[in-house]
């Protein structure tokens, strides 16, 4: 997230309405894409133009406040001047366009714009920005084909020697058929990926799409302890076998992958009140 401070309806007369000099309000929201895709952008200008105050009004948590300035579609950044909206730039907006919003007039041959604008610093946002969906959607394709598989009566009889050596799972086979158990974890994983394809949208799914994402791997892994997973032909542990050892190895990948997803739903989370 980025350091751009937040404001609420309590407080927007002395932040923005009664402030010395002009102020940018950025509206958005948590389960917004392209509030995200311009978070890089008011984070280059907030840290590169300390002169320009810049503050952002959830509104999801400051409802009246949206009203009131009619904002109905987001991004929508505002520029306050004199205690009245005075500029309104609707969607994504370039470096260039949010500074031309201010009162200020800058050389864009500023050394500081150049800054700013640096390619480079722009390809690690949109790397970053990347990576953090490659990993969240890739979890959700694994959990979801998977999961899937599970209502086969080929993946029910491949999974049966995992379950009922677990010692966590292994009584679902007293209150399940095979096939019966097999479908319940099947419908978890579902479920579970479907939470997290929203989590980008809604912060309270994503926290539960990650932890659902953290349970189901942390116990995948300790497969790997109760499975007959290592390979007797090469004298036991260390060695693992490839299936269901090796197999089951990335788990623990996956598993930090959720945990980090976790995290960055938290942090949400933290910097964005609940409605």
């Amino acid at each position: 997230m980025s350091n751009i401070q937040s404001t609420t309806g309590s407080d927007f007369e002395r932040d923005v309405l009664t402030a010395n000099g002009p102020v940018l309000v950025d509206f958005w929201a948590p389960w917004c894409p392209p509030c995200r895709t311009l978070e890089p952008t008011l984070t280059r200008l907030a840290e590169t133009f300390d002169d320009i105050r810049l503050l952002k009004v959830d509104i999801d948590a400051e409802r009246e406040l949206a009203a009131r300035y009619q904002v109905r579609n987001i991004p929508s950044l505002m520029l306050f001047r004199d205690g009245e909206p005075a500029a309104n730039h609707v969607g994504v907006a370039e470096l260039n366009e949010a500074l031309q919003m201010t009162t200020r007039t800058y050389d864009f041959n500023d050394p500081r714009v150049d800054r700013a604008n640096n390619p480079r610093v722009a390809i690690e946002y949109r790397l970053s920005a990347i990576g953090e969906h490659a990993v969240r959607y890739s979890i959700v394709i694994v959990l979801a084909w998977i999961g899937a598989m599970k209502f086969t009566g080929y993946e029910a009889g491949a999974i049966e020697g995992l379950v009922a050596s677990s010692p966590l799972l292994a009584w679902l086979y007293s209150v399940l058929d095979l096939q019966g158990a097999s479908n319940l974890i099947g419908s978890i994983e579902i479920a579970t990926a479907l939470a997290l394809a929203v989590g980008p949208f809604h912060r309270r799914v994503a926290i539960l799409g990650a932890l659902g994402a953290i349970a189901t791997f942390a116990i995948t892994v300790t497969f790997l302890i109760s499975a007959p997973g290592w390979e007797a032909s090469l004298g036991g542990f260390p060695a693992l076998s490839v299936v269901p050892g090796q197999f089951l190895l990335k788990d623990i990948v996956l598993l930090a992958a959720s945990v980090s997803l976790l995290g960055k739903a938290l942090d949400r989370s933290a910097a964005t009140p609940a409605a």
